[in-house]
């Protein structure tokens, strides 16, 4: 309401806007808009003539619109509204020579104060945005000084994680803005080749990026695609190109269009794809990691295009690793990434990748995707994993030894796992697969203890997982003629602090579970002297 005030010939009064019905007064007899959205129309609307007008207050008006609108993330839609005028309203060739001149000036003294914190520039914000025509009227300002250099240096900008304003529309999928980013990348490269062969006229506005090469007047080949690859090439501080950005954003459509720019350009296709960041990764295994299923679909696609065969399919995507030894099956099943899981298993068949290439790789720590998925309780996950290696025919003892009994880094099983969580159904049904002798059950999973000396049992007390206790009691029925003393067995084992289930349960103030415990002991008959010394 203040910006709009500046302007002496607003029409309108407070009293007329309220009869209009968008202003009502405050409790301190104040006029306010009822919603925020009009006051940010309004100042979008007001901004945009003054960019086409010269009035007093237009140093003002520019401090406004460069150092707080374009910039503050308060002032979101009031962009998205100015960006929407724009696209119909040009300003005047004094307003862009005079905001050029300003936003040089601020980029000669961020060469000074280096990057700052957050979004950079005003291109940044408008990349972010997908604001196309902010983008274009900051450039246009620019160029109106004719100084190439900074049109070029503002394009190339980065903030401190690295990140051009290519990197920006590209971790938002800002397709508008990505797209205008690159039209102007083109232009510049062509109007400096023609400055330098003294054709400064060559700085129209319909001009375009031409095909042909330029020499400068030191006999330097200029490309036309020179700030276009600069851009597309560039890395943040994580080794990160836009590409790799889009892939890990799952932005398919962003990521589509930098791959038919890579292909416009000549660029190495085969290189791209298989291009990795700082910790090893690239865009397929980004998007493994962030579940882009559209996008592991895509990059396949066009692997199959640059006909690269089944080894180079298998060794250089399937089973590539990063840094940390992660393939992107690992990735996947450590996300809990079920469907990315599934796309992986079919390209995996299709590529005749081994089954226990898959199921039973392992990291740089010793884990396969059972272990990593056991260790994050992606309980989903385990089930397909299991499915799979049946359906694979991969024997009982590989079944029970790799899947059902391995550990993970903190020495923990599956059934561990779903123990505290509160899921042990599937689990057991599992094991009942692949073991048919009783002893080894109750050794192997009902009684066996972690690094702490807990067992399930235990553990489901302490996390009041009272149907898991219920059906651990019913279990004992199917394995063990004399259950009874399997029960005695729970009610009684001790983890390395001496404590029973009857001690968790009473130190969380489990009061239903300790009355199942109590119950428990007394229908299996456990002796006064052995309740009085184990529970009291």
């Amino acid at each position: 309401m203040a910006i709009l005030q500046v302007d002496d010939h607003f029409p309108f009064s407070d009293e007329q806007l309220a009869r209009i019905g968008i202003v009502q007064r405050n409790s301190e007899g104040k006029p306010q808009f009822i919603h925020r959205t009009f006051a940010e129309y309004l100042v979008a609307e007001f901004l945009t003539k003054e960019l086409k007008k010269n009035t007093k207050q237009r140093k003002q008006v520019q401090d406004i619109l460069l150092n707080k609108v374009l910039l503050r993330s308060d002032c979101q839609v009031i962009r998205s509204f100015l960006d929407g005028f724009l696209e119909i309203s040009k300003p005047t060739n004094e307003a862009l020579k005079e905001y050029g001149e300003e936003l040089n000036k601020q980029l000669k003294e961020r060469e000074d104060r280096g990057p700052l914190a957050g979004v950079t520039t005003a291109l940044h914000t408008a990349a972010k945005d997908d604001n196309a025509s902010i983008i274009e009227f900051l450039l246009e300002s620019l160029k109106s000084g004719e100084d190439l250099n900074t049109v070029t240096e503002m394009l190339l900008a980065t903030d401190r994680q690295g990140r051009t304003v290519l990197h920006k529309a590209a971790e938002n999928n800002s397709i508008h803005a990505l797209k205008k980013i690159w039209e102007w990348a083109g232009k510049v490269t062509t109007w400096k080749a023609a400055a330098e062969r003294g054709h400064l006229v060559a700085l129209s506005d319909h001009s375009e990026a031409s095909d042909t090469n330029y020499t400068s007047p030191e006999g330097e080949e200029i490309q036309p695609n020179q700030i276009k690859n600069k851009l597309f090439v560039a890395k943040d501080k994580y080794g990160n190109m836009a590409w790799h950005t889009a892939a890990q954003r799952g932005s398919v459509k962003t990521l589509e269009t930098l791959w038919s720019w890579a292909k416009e350009m000549k660029l190495n296709t085969n290189e791209l794809l298989l291009a990795q960041n700082e910790e090893g990764n690239t865009a397929w295994q980004l998007a493994a990691q962030t579940g882009g299923l559209e996008i592991l679909q895509e990059l396949r696609t066009w692997a199959k295009k640059l006909q690269l065969n089944r080894n180079e399919l298998k060794n250089k995507l399937l089973l590539a690793k990063d840094q940390c030894g992660y393939t992107v099956w690992y990735q996947a099943a450590e996300s809990g990434n079920l469907e990315a899981l599934e796309t992986l298993w079919f390209l995996g068949m299709v590529s005749e990748l081994m089954p226990d290439e898959m199921l039973l790789a392992q990291n740089e720590e010793g884990n396969t995707a059972w272990q990593v998925a056991t260790q994050r309780c992606h309980f989903e996950v385990l089930k397909k994993l299991w499915e799979w290696a049946k359906g694979e025919q991969i024997g009982v003892h590989e079944l029970k030894d790799n899947l059902l009994l391995t550990t993970d880094q903190y020495g923990n099983t599956a059934w561990y796992r779903a123990a505290e969580r509160g899921n042990l159904e599937a689990l057991w049904s599992w094991a009942k697969e692949v073991e048919t002798d009783t002893d080894e059950l109750k050794k192997n999973l009902l009684l066996a203890q972690d690094k702490q000396g807990e067992n399930a049992w235990n553990l489901a007390a302490d996390r009041d997982h009272f149907e898991v206790l219920k059906k651990m009691l019913g279990w004992t029925k199917e394995i063990q003629m004399n259950s009874n003393a399997l029960i005695k067995e729970f009610l009684q084992t001790k983890d390395k602090y001496g404590y029973i289930a009857w001690h968790r349960a009473a130190q969380r103030g489990r009061l239903k579970t300790l009355e199942m415990l109590w119950g428990t002991a007394k229908v299996v008959d456990l002796k006064p002297d052995k309740l009085k010394n184990n529970f009291f």
